[in-house]
């Protein structure tokens, strides 16, 4: 012991010097948030509930054709019904089928691995008997500097809504943002400038685009009338329950119409409102299945439940001077092809995210997936057995990321598979326009 206390006091006479480290209770200049690395993430969420957050890099791109890693694990019967790709620093508003929406901080959604289901919704945010999450939206800034004034909502009964995105700013634990008809349910939504084209797309494989600007009167005006919101209900002109073929005849006729010097467009709406109708569907067992707002003159890539994907210039789809109509043939549709399940605008050089009914994540570039006309049945995004549907897809814009995962390139539709499908030739053989027919 003798030893030890000299070769310790020789230690502390050698090397003592003052404390340099400070301690203190209070912890008040340290956020969560500081502490939270920065980085790009995949938000999904599952049927059952279950939602969880994983980095990007977890998935390389593969070429067309590629069979994917799987994004989760799942319980039997389970699914993956939404997916979103954020910053950990990002807010993210969900939006409930009830019409309610939740904000809060990405980073504070559960991480987890990609063979993790995820930790159940309910523990992050508090939903009513039968309500379920719909759609996850990431926003950046709500300031009045930021690009994006006003956010759009579409319904699966054709229905829209233009929200000014300041109504959302405030920590939210389930504010109404739309009232819904009965068996109504949100299907899509998109920030927009105040001045954007809206595109719609239904499972039947039709589309319409419409402008979203309206000048009636002041902004302030329309949120203070939300009494008689519904009013504003049926745009003119309105097409005649005729037939498909009769109605979509009708509304062709001003496809060459500017839509904002028409006057159509949304106005802004409070909370409360149910908004307005936006696209007449063919029948009650039609829906819409995504909403688009251009930002670009890039294509839209739409995909059918069978893995069936084309893109389609933005100028294929003609531009209405009123919302409401019926639209145009947006994706032909046949028993090979199944119904569409969704779209998107992207770029050559972005990926895209691909989610099946049984858990399995694609992800493959858009550049690979040819560019059609718009009443063809496409080409084969991704492959999967016959028992497994497409749910949803998901626009990525690459990272730096340089470890891509070969996959063999030579993925297109086999001869025989090729024979089995629907012309795609732009003109029909007695030379009469192909969005003239309905397509069903």
């Amino acid at each position: 012991m003798q030893v030890i206390s000299k070769e310790l006091v020789e230690v502390r006479d050698k090397y003592g010097d003052e404390r340099r480290t400070s301690i203190f209770n209070s912890s008040a200049d340290i956020e969560i948030e500081d502490l939270v690395p920065d980085m790009d993430v995949v938000i999904t969420l599952s049927h059952e509930g279950y939602v969880k957050y994983q980095p990007l890099s977890d998935y390389d791109a593969q070429h067309r054709g590629g069979q994917g890693k799987s994004a989760t694990k799942l319980k039997d019967n389970d699914y993956i019904v939404n997916m979103a790709v954020a910053n950990t620093h990002d807010y993210l508003i969900m939006f409930t089928s009830k019409g309610r929406e939740f904000l809060l901080k990405v980073f504070n959604l559960p991480e987890a691995s990609r063979g993790s289901k995820g930790r159940p919704l309910v523990n992050v945010v508090k939903l009513g008997e039968g309500e379920r999450v719909t759609q996850m939206l990431p926003v950046h800034d709500f300031g009045d500097e930021g690009e994006f004034k006003y956010v759009i909502m579409a319904t699966k009964k054709g229905r829209v809504k233009k929200l000014p995105l300041r109504l959302l700013s405030s920590r939210s634990l389930g504010k109404i943002v739309i009232t819904l008809l009965e068996g109504d349910d949100l299907i899509g939504v998109a920030p927009s400038t105040g001045n954007d084209d809206i595109m719609l797309f239904s499972k039947k494989g039709r589309c319409i685009r419409f402008n979203e600007y309206y000048s009636a009167v002041g902004e302030e005006d329309d949120l203070a009338s939300e009494a008689d919101s519904d009013s504003d209900d049926t745009p003119a002109p309105e097409t005649s329950e005729g037939s498909l073929d009769d109605a979509v005849q009708a509304d062709n006729a001003d496809a060459e119409t500017d839509a904002s010097a028409a006057g159509g467009g949304l106005r802004p709406q409070g909370c409360s409102s149910r908004g307005v109708r936006g696209m007449k569907l063919a029948g009650d067992d039609d829906e819409l299945v995504a909403l688009v707002v251009p930002r670009s003159a890039d294509p839209v890539l739409d995909i059918t439940e069978t893995g069936l994907g084309k893109r389609t210039p933005i100028e294929s789809y003609p531009l209405r001077s009123n919302r409401g109509g019926m639209g145009v043939i947006s994706h032909k549709i046949t028993d090979k092809t199944g119904l569409v399940v969704g779209a998107i605008q992207a770029a050559s050089d972005d990926e895209i995210l691909i989610i099946t009914d049984h858990g399995r994540l694609i992800r493959t570039k858009v550049g690979e997936v040819r560019e059609c006309q718009r009443n063809s049945a496409g080409v084969k995004v991704a492959r999967f057995p016959d028992d497994e549907k497409i749910m949803s897809i998901e626009r990525v814009v690459p990272g730096d990321e340089s470890n891509a995962e070969e996959q063999h390139p030579d993925a297109d539709v086999s001869d025989d598979e090729t024979a089995a499908l629907p012309d795609v030739s732009g003109d029909a053989a007695d030379g009469s326009a192909p969005d003239e027919t309905d397509g069903q």
